[in-house]
């Protein structure tokens, strides 16, 4: 007897797993290692890029940069009695490079110094001899120790009386105890090894003003902590100027302006043009002179007397495929607190002046270097100026994208290769611009294509 069809069922076979689900994830896992493997591979390839994979030519080599930016006659920028320095990590080999095919393109001479590792030993001996000197004054002063979230807490201190300017107030009075407690100061070696720091330690602050402490919290911006990086950049420049004063004391060369860089810099192109008449209008005591900066107005004080170098840049004329003409006026300001050392230039009074402020020990490797310039000046402790606008810029780089995945995966700040973190601590840059710059500007006269 035959069933009706509404009753009729198509005979289902036994209970057996769903081979769609079986076969979906299999797939994505395939997919999740293929995806795995090219990352890794790219990450090995960008971590090895001295093979040549990715450059054909190779850009560090000096026939490489001569063949295609070959080199101007040598002119000074100011003074046949200069010398410039450059700060350079050894390892970024590609920042070299840059750096060569500026200097070439400008016909300039310079020496390349290499700059202090941030993992190096004396790194490690600087922040502790730092943190041990303050937990010294603390105790030493009788003063309540920093406690989480605090307040300020100002410590003794007073210049050396032979760096202290003669138009300025003499040291205050201090009590017989203080009195020692300075002494000891004055003689205390910051690069002594000192016991390993306890785990638990908090970061170390910032300081303030002279020597004012901010006790520690953890909602501090990043900005306000002293990172190995930062003390490393302090040690690259402060040795860069006690090789400035050896060389001067051991040889008969007079040097009249020492320039220092660094490896990140753009420069104009009439620079020569913009500095030599402002110079001739420089002070006789002058300190330092800010080719650059940058999170400070520094055209807020009168300029020196001086109409103004007039820069009439003729692209036409300097081949590079414009016709247009620009008139900048250049000036020079007292400067008020400036900020960023990519560039600037120290007379010898200037060299040692600022050398023995950096090593004096209760203000050595206090803060970002940058920070400490920028309250020499504001304090009235060097007599510096600043060059407005600024000749020489700091060159913001994209991280492409394999750096930035690299970043990502070895816990490293991402984004910008050349980020200027603000006084807010946020990632804000300050943004300038040449006018010609040689590597980039309006014209951009230069493009880094090798």
């Amino acid at each position: 007897m035959q069933l009706p069809l509404w009753t009729r069922s198509t005979p289902t076979p036994p209970s057996s797993p769903n081979l769609n689900k079986l076969k979906r994830p299999s797939r994505l896992l395939r997919l999740l290692a293929v995806v795995i493997l090219i990352l890794c591979s790219c990450l090995y390839l960008y971590r090895h890029h001295s093979t040549h994979i990715f450059k054909p030519t190779d850009p560090t080599s000096e026939t490489h940069v001569s063949l295609l930016h070959p080199s101007r006659p040598l002119t000074p920028l100011i003074s046949l009695n200069e010398q410039t320095f450059v700060i350079s990590l050894p390892q970024r080999k590609d920042r070299r490079v840059d750096m060569e095919v500026l200097r070439r393109f400008m016909g300039l001479t310079w020496r390349y110094v290499n700059a202090t590792e941030k993992r190096s030993d004396v790194v490690r001996r600087v922040l502790g001899g730092v943190r041990w000197l303050r937990e010294f004054v603390v105790e030493k002063s009788g003063q309540d120790t920093l406690q989480l979230g605090g307040v300020n807490l100002k410590l003794p201190f007073r210049w050396p009386m032979h760096l202290v300017p003669a138009k300025s107030k003499p040291n205050k009075s201090f009590t017989k105890q203080t009195e020692e407690l300075l002494d000891i100061l004055d003689t205390f070696d910051i690069y002594q090894e000192h016991e390993e720091e306890n785990e638990d330690s908090p970061p170390l602050v910032v300081s303030k003003g002279d020597f004012t402490l901010t006790p520690y919290t953890p909602m501090l911006r990043r900005h306000m902590f002293i990172s190995p990086a930062r003390a490393a950049c302090w040690d690259s420049h402060l040795r860069v100027i006690q090789s400035v004063l050896d060389s001067s004391s051991n040889t008969s060369t007079s040097w009249d302006i020492t320039f220092i860089l660094e490896d990140d810099i753009d420069m104009e192109l009439d620079i020569r043009r913009r500095l030599r008449p402002l110079w001739e209008r420089l002070p006789v005591d002058w300190d330092i002179v800010f080719l650059g900066h940058c999170w400070s107005n520094e055209g807020i004080y009168d300029a020196l007397s001086v109409s103004g170098a007039t820069s009439s840049f003729n692209t036409s004329s300097s081949n590079t495929g414009s016709n247009s003409t620009q008139d900048i006026q250049t000036h020079l300001h007292p400067s008020r607190a400036p900020q960023c050392t990519h560039a600037y230039a120290l007379s010898p009074l200037g060299a040692r002046r600022l050398y023995e402020h950096l090593t004096y020990p209760p203000f050595a490797f206090s803060r970002a270097i940058d920070q400490a310039y920028a309250w020499l000046v504001k304090s009235g402790r060097l007599r510096a100026y600043s060059v407005v606008p600024g000749v020489m810029v700091q060159r913001v780089e994209e991280a492409g994208w394999l750096e930035w995945l690299w970043n990502w995966f070895s816990g490293k700040e991402t984004g910008k290769a050349s980020d200027i973190w603000g006084t807010s601590g946020g990632a804000t840059r300050w943004r300038d611009e040449l006018v010609n710059g040689v590597f980039s500007g309006k014209d951009g006269v230069l493009r880094r294509k090798y």
